[in-house]
């Protein structure tokens, strides 16, 4: 076991890592993608800044999946939500019954449960990239969105440093972080510039059981007969709470 130490913005951040670590190959992941940003002013960054709503499309957002947190809450407890925001979350219930919210919903919600139209932000998404791209994730069998609730100071409730290329269902995609409730300099999403033209091999990963997350050293694999990857987003809509 080993610990790493980040530093993001003068704050220095550790985390343990045990296991076997492997490292990739000279292949750079994005070269055998489909490259959605390639056109844009910052591609060689890799991610930009940008307004992503108007104000009444982003407060029905986060109006709309206050609710279905709330909802979800409301299924383990007796204390009263009237007055309950997103912020706030970890102040209502334990951590017995945060596993249970996150059983119930880790698993996806209906499309038509998302507060705003999913097209309003295939369009917006599209400006950005400067081609035109959708909600689009081939590998289930129903449209879903997925809410991850990161409580404060919970390390285990957030992911570690990591590639998003590794996952073979996330190749030939655009993510996109929406800060919905709790999300400052010290909890947003935190980036390396350029970091999606590395090589593989610049970066070491420890082996997941799961075999779609064998592309971290093995290679990419691409379906073939896809002709529309490069039209297709996959919009992972995430607020630190």
């Amino acid at each position: 076991m080993g610990r790493v130490v980040i530093e993001i913005d003068g704050y220095s951040y550790s985390a343990e890592i045990d296991g076997e670590r492997r490292y990739g190959t000279d292949e750079v992941l994005l070269l055998a993608d489909d490259n959605l940003i390639a056109g844009t002013p910052w591609a060689s960054r890799g991610f930009t800044v940008a307004r992503f709503l108007d104000d009444a499309s982003y407060h029905a957002l986060v109006g709309g999946i206050t609710d279905v947190v709330r909802e979800a809450v409301a299924q383990h407890t007796t204390t009263d939500l009237s007055d309950f925001t997103l912020d706030q979350y970890h102040r209502y219930l334990s951590s017995e019954i945060h596993q249970q919210v996150v059983r119930e919903t880790v698993g996806g919600l209906a499309i038509n449960r998302l507060p705003i139209p999913v097209r309003l932000i295939e369009r917006r998404i599209s400006e950005l990239c400067g081609t035109e791209v959708c909600a689009d994730a081939p590998y289930l069998d129903s449209p879903l969105f997925y809410i991850r609730i990161v409580r404060p100071g919970v390390e285990t409730d957030n992911s570690p440093p990591h590639r998003d290329a590794w996952l073979d269902h996330l190749r030939n995609c655009v993510n996109i972080y929406v800060p919905i409730a709790g999300s400052n300099a010290r909890s947003a999403l935190p980036l390396v510039p350029g970091s999606h033209l590395w090589k593989d091999r610049a970066t070491a990963c420890r082996p997941s059981p799961e075999p779609s997350a064998r592309s971290a050293w093995s290679g990419p694999t691409r379906d073939p007969t896809s002709s529309r990857s490069s039209r297709r987003i996959w919009c992972t809509v995430e607020g630190s709470i």
